[in-house]
């Protein structure tokens, strides 16, 4: 209970000194934030220690990138494929042991495809941080039905579900198209305009809402929308 997110809050702490000393080593001078943790020992001179850096880094991404894949493929195979096919009766009484490993294989080459193909289609108008705000903001429609399913007796299973659906359409309105109009594969009109030309619909500035920065406006409308349609 306690442990994890301790680990989560202290791997960011030393996000906070790399960023600031970044800053202000290169105040005024051309620098992506995103390689602050390699240029900043390269332009002190520290090249053993940029390698070290770069290193870990990549064993650490290509980690996580193995432990989410698994993790989903077991969830997708679980909770999604295997109910359904023992309801055939050809696997009732089968060994499944060779169709789990095959649905967990492919769902793990389809994930990394659909993470790549996005990376392709808005990577060139994205800096990697956004893409990982992004996806956050749409994991984080699960916390309304997570927390609720612990604390309130009164939540449903089609509130969780109605909550959810409204969310993750209010989420991909607000960030996933709004990405895929900067990246050229949608008018750059719905941006200005919305849908139909309707100002009140324009997904940066939804019915009017104004001041926020796009993850934060996408949070608001789609926890809201979340929220109010568990509890409804």
């Amino acid at each position: 209970a306690w442990a994890f997110p301790a680990y989560l809050l202290a791997i960011n702490v030393f996000v906070l000194p790399i960023a600031l000393g970044g800053l202000l080593f290169f105040q005024g001078r051309a620098a992506d934030p995103e390689t602050f943790v390699l240029s900043l020992p390269l332009a002190g001179g520290a090249g053993w220690l940029a390698l070290a850096a770069f290193i870990g880094g990549l064993s650490a991404a290509t980690g996580m990138v193995i432990v989410e894949a698994i993790a989903i493929s077991t969830m997708v195979c679980n909770d999604l494929v295997l109910p359904l096919v023992l309801r055939l009766r050809r696997y009732a009484e089968r060994d499944l042991t060779g169709v789990i490993l095959g649905i967990r294989r492919t769902v793990i080459v389809l994930l990394l495809l659909l993470g790549w193909l996005y990376f392709r289609v808005a990577g060139d108008a994205y800096a990697l941080v956004s893409i990982g705000l992004i996806s956050f903001a749409a994991v984080a429609q699960f916390a309304p039905a997570l927390l609720g399913g612990m604390y309130w007796k009164g939540g449903t299973r089609a509130g969780a579900l109605a909550g959810l659906l409204a969310g993750f359409g209010l989420w991909i309105y607000t960030l996933m198209l709004p990405s895929l109009a900067k990246s050229g594969w949608l008018p750059i009109e719905f941006l200005q305009g919305g849908v139909l030309g309707t100002e009140l619909l324009r997904p940066y500035e939804l019915f009017g809402l104004k001041g926020l920065d796009p993850i934060a406006h996408s949070l608001f409308w789609s926890l809201l929308a979340n929220i109010g349609g568990y509890i409804c």
